[in-house]
């Protein structure tokens, strides 16, 4: 398992995508289903043929929509996040919740979205566990971590 990036966590990690699709000159999260799908004919194309990591660590953060549907539960939840005054959530990006275009705000810290293509373009790390011998006959429980916060 890989481990995950520190800059935005929890339902903020929507904006690796942000991030990620400004990099390239997209302003929309409508392809996200499809640029995040795993198809290796995607990295044939000019504009995705130098990101095949990135694709790859969106994937592995669980930032892979299969849908449009999931994709605005996900916009809903950030937003909701951001203008919760109870959140310290930083908006690094607005996302408008009916045409899922997003933009940086003018507040905006550059630095977050260089740090995030940097953490993007080179392969996680991987999350480090022990092992745990279990006695054949015993039933046994495996905890699965997914930490999607949606």
């Amino acid at each position: 398992m890989r481990e995950l990036p520190k800059l935005w966590t929890g339902v903020a990690r929507i904006q690796y995508l942000c991030a990620f699709l400004e990099s390239i000159g997209v302003d929309s999260l409508h392809s996200v289903p499809l640029i995040t799908s795993g198809f290796q004919s995607l990295l044939t194309t000019d504009l995705f043929r130098d990101q095949a990591q990135a694709l790859f660590n969106h994937r592995m953060m669980g930032l892979d929509y299969p849908s449009e549907a999931a994709i605005r539960r996900q916009v809903a939840l950030y937003n909701e996040a951001v203008n919760d005054p109870r959140s310290n959530i930083e908006a690094g990006f607005e996302i408008h919740p009916e045409t899922l275009k997003f933009s940086k705000p003018a507040n905006l810290i550059d630095t977050q979205v260089a740090q995030a293509l940097v953490i993007l373009r080179q392969a996680l790390p991987y999350k480090k566990h022990g092992k745990v011998l279990i006695a054949p006959k015993n039933n046994s429980l495996v905890p699965i971590e997914i930490d999607r916060e949606a």
